[in-house]
């Protein structure tokens, strides 16, 4: 299954989280706490965000397998690199991860095929991204973004299923269920999504 993750780095909410110990503590697991203090100061943040979206994605991913344990996102141990996956109480995970000065994007997915994944910023972002109300406007802008990335690697009318509380998105093809795998994703400006088209085929 597949799990996808987005940060925006400009978001204020995410402060200076990477100097607070307490929060490491919660989050890292002791070999990526050695990993985020080794690591220059001036990059420190992203790499704290780019931990975060990998175990964020992997945990969806998980949850998209049947996994029904407690997030505890120590528990799911990011590679030093994206070739080196996720360890979590799941099993192992491939992933990949990138990201710039201004947001991070981790992918992370089972099995030989490789996904088809992208982020953007809005370009008229949500004001208030944590209420109900933006909460609702990103996660149709994430799907909106999704069905004109994907519209090209399925034969027909592309739809995603609506939100229901926190049940994962559905890839629609002419109404019906795809069986192709799909995770969103949305903070603060940013939208994302990940799918595995060759998994799947209209059912």
């Amino acid at each position: 299954m597949i799990g996808v993750d987005v940060v925006d780095l400009a978001d204020p909410s995410i402060g200076a989280q990477h100097t607070d110990h307490r929060f490491l503590g919660r989050l890292l697991a002791p070999s990526e706490v050695d990993r985020l203090e080794a690591a220059e100061p001036a990059v420190r943040g992203r790499l704290l965000w780019t931990l975060w979206a990998v175990k964020e994605a992997a945990y969806k991913a998980a949850c998209l397998d049947g996994y029904g344990g407690a997030f505890v996102k120590a528990e799911f141990i990011v590679g030093l690199d994206a070739q080196a996956g996720v360890e979590s109480p799941a099993g192992t995970y491939r992933a990949d991860y990138r990201g710039d000065a201004h947001r991070v994007h981790a992918v992370v997915w089972r099995g030989p095929v490789d996904p088809v994944t992208g982020a953007l910023r809005l370009e008229d972002p949500v004001h208030d991204h944590r209420s109900i109300e933006g909460r609702e406007a990103l996660s149709a802008a994430a799907r909106a973004f999704a069905v004109r990335e994907l519209a090209g690697s399925v034969d027909g009318a592309l739809s995603i299923s609506d939100s229901e509380s926190e049940a994962p998105a559905v890839l629609l093809v002419d109404g019906r269920e795809a069986g192709i795998p799909l995770s969103l994703s949305h903070h603060g400006g940013c939208v994302a999504y990940a799918a595995l088209p060759g998994q799947g085929r209209p059912t």
